[in-house]
């Protein structure tokens, strides 16, 4: 119950709190100057996620970051085990990225404004064409150089074994041609779903090596689900 009361707590006042550097990046936003704050936003970002991820008692054991690319345009792609993945990746990830959030989230208080702030886009799974274009601005954030991570699955498996992958996620990735990184995320389920109530836990966390989707042809795109699926099981222990 501490460990809960202490999560919600620091979680709100700390977003609440950084309403006014949002508003001042927005402003950097509006003038052209998103490229400036990016990375100081993403640092911020990661260090929020990490103490967050301590409150919650989520340890994590992350290996492979050496296989991210450290510039250029990159798609990393996940399983979703639990709600805290998205913290998990801020937390892992060195340099700053976007992420897709379903429509609702964009009218909570604050949290719908820090997805725009790091380069998230949202998607109104009601409406398949406005999803789309939703998907062609990450793809372009993406070709301009950027990062943005995606879950495939559309919704938490909440427990350790994966939802069947949606194909049309990856347009994000092959509209930029950017390389996708498979991103393997297990236990994240255990912090929250397994039991309803905030438990600690230790998550294992894998980055597995880019896949390039420059120059694939029409087939070898329609395999990329299975492909980056079949790859992210290999480091979960529900497949070993």
């Amino acid at each position: 119950m501490i460990r809960t009361i202490a999560f919600f707590t620091v979680f709100w006042v700390t977003l609440i709190l950084a309403v006014p550097l949002s508003v001042l990046v927005g402003l950097f936003l509006l003038v052209g100057l998103g490229g400036a704050v990016r990375r100081p936003i993403g640092f911020v970002a990661r260090q929020w996620a990490r103490l967050v991820l301590f409150l919650l008692g989520a340890r994590l054991e992350v290996s492979g970051l050496e296989r991210i690319p450290r510039s250029g345009g990159v798609c990393f792609v996940g399983n979703h085990q639990g709600d805290v993945d998205i913290l998990i990746a801020l937390a892992a990830i060195a340099r700053p990225f976007g992420f897709t959030a379903k429509k609702e989230a964009m009218y909570m208080p604050f949290l719908g404004l820090w997805v725009v702030l790091l380069g998230g886009v949202f998607i109104d799974r009601k409406s398949p064409r406005k999803a789309a274009l939703a998907i062609r601005k990450g793809a372009e954030r993406i070709g301009k150089g950027g990062a943005m991570i995606i879950f495939p699955e559309g919704k938490r498996s909440r427990g350790p074994e994966m939802r069947e992958f949606h194909p049309g996620s990856f347009k994000l990735a092959t509209l930029s041609d950017a390389p996708i990184v498979p991103v393997s995320i297990d236990g994240s389920y255990r912090v929250w779903e397994e039991e309803k109530r905030i438990k600690g836990a230790s998550v294992r966390v894998v980055f597995h090596d880019p896949i390039p989707t420059a120059g694939l042809s029409s087939e070898e795109r329609k395999s990329l689900s299975p492909r980056v699926e079949a790859v992210i099981k290999t480091a979960l222990s529900a497949y070993s």
